[in-house]
């Protein structure tokens, strides 16, 4: 029992430490307002460039992402993360070196 608490403050002691703080940006978006967890998220995503609305300015966060969406949020959410224009020059045959998502499809 003692190992099994051990493990379990040991898995939670990281995820308490990589807490993020924010500043309210769901405001920004047209669907504006959200409950606070997606506020949250929200504020966290757009702060780091993951994400950016569309172009009518609405978030639709209800809305079920895409694959090319999902790559941008992973790989924008990591600062390490590689991507470049250059990335989009040579792909997959179906994606155009000028599509929005082809550096983080790439």
């Amino acid at each position: 029992m003692r190992a099994k608490f051990m493990i379990s403050v040991g898995l939670l002691l990281p995820a308490t430490a990589l807490a993020l703080s924010f500043v309210d940006q769901s405001n920004d978006y047209a669907d504006a307002p959200f409950n606070s967890a997606e506020s949250a998220g929200v504020s966290v995503l757009t702060e780091l460039g993951a994400v950016g609305g569309y172009a009518d300015r609405t978030f639709r966060p209800n809305r079920i992402l895409n694959r090319a969406e999902f790559l941008k949020i992973v790989l924008r959410s990591h600062p390490d993360a590689p991507v470049s224009e250059a990335d989009a020059a040579s792909c997959f045959p179906d994606i155009g070196q000028w599509d929005w998502f082809s550096k983080y499809v790439c």
